[in-house]
């Protein structure tokens, strides 16, 4: 059991979030700034979706899959940033243990399937620059289509063990979360029952999700360096390395915020060290996501700049 509880302690129906303002109640120039965050990661990556979707000339894998990144940052941090603005206008910090299970789902679904199509990026520009000339027929649109579609429908399959694994959990006495979402995790840690089976559940689909993408996609750019620095001229290579850096900046800070959350030992975690580790892919990766992905690329900046007046 993670935590002592009696058998007379009533049942736990609601979850207080304590998140950035701890204690304090309403804090409304952090709510503004976070409405602000929220509405420039809406603004940017729907733009990445539309100029895309709208430019015939962007009608290729590396963008393709760009639009569904972007859609998914949105979806991702449509599960909590909400919930954060509201919290901090009105201080109101209690959530519906339902609620908060639905929040721990989506949380997971969409964070899997971001795992899996950074890992399918990865294999796009493994593919684009390593073996060119078949390109065109391993990318072609239905094998996009696919893999892009089978990302979401993975994350939202893979989320299905911890949630039904997390419900058959009792919660008894305390109900206060130090953070700023629903967490796995930090809900398990509530509970009063034999959690080490949603335990290992846990264990075994983080192992399987985020272990599997990364040295997937470590193992497509170790080949894909390896490609560049056999090209004859300095000319094509920073060339060549252009058109993946966006994605592998992407997938530094995302899989690094990871690795330092989960990887660290127990004894040295804190509950704000978790909280702006956490903000690294939870906040920070979808709003640096459209600059990152705009700024080293001609070829989107002249999309944008065609369907802007």
């Amino acid at each position: 059991m993670s935590t002592l509880c009696l058998e007379n302690q009533t049942k736990v129906k609601d979850i207080i979030l304590l998140g950035f303002q701890g204690k304090q109640g309403r804090n409304i120039p952090l709510a503004i700034l976070f409405m602000i965050i929220y509405l420039s990661i809406n603004i940017g990556n729907g733009l990445i979706v539309i100029t895309v979707c709208l430019q015939q000339n962007l009608q290729k894998p590396m963008y393709y899959l760009l639009a569904h990144f972007s859609g998914l940052e949105i979806c991702y941090t449509a599960v909590f940033m909400p919930w954060i603005i509201v919290s901090l206008m009105t201080g109101i910090q209690m959530m519906s243990l339902t609620r908060c299970m639905i929040q721990v789902y989506f949380f997971i679904a969409f964070g899997v399937s971001e795992l899996l199509l950074l890992a399918v990026m990865a294999m796009d520009r493994h593919q684009a620059i390593c073996n060119p000339l078949h390109y065109s027929q391993i990318m072609n649109t239905n094998i996009c289509t696919c893999l892009s579609f089978g990302c979401w429908i993975g994350g939202l399959l893979f989320g299905l063990p911890p949630i039904l694994s997390l419900q058959q959990l009792e919660f008894l006495g305390t109900n206060v979360i130090n953070y700023f979402l629903c967490d796995g995790p930090a809900l398990l840690h509530l509970s009063c029952t034999d959690n080490r089976s949603h335990g290992l559940v846990s264990l075994i689909l983080s192992l399987v999700t985020t272990l599997t993408s990364f040295l997937f996609t470590l193992c497509s750019y170790i080949w894909v360096i390896h490609t560049i620095l056999k090209l004859p001229t300095n000319t094509r290579k920073s060339k060549t390395f252009s058109t993946c850096s966006s994605h592998l900046t992407a997938a530094a800070i995302f899989y690094g915020s990871l690795i330092f959350m989960y990887v660290q030992p127990q004894s040295i975690k804190t509950n704000d060290v978790h909280k702006i580790a956490s903000m690294f892919y939870t906040i920070i990766l979808p709003i640096l996501n459209p600059l990152i992905y705009s700024l080293r690329n001609k070829e989107f900046k002249d999309a944008v700049k065609k369907l802007l007046p």
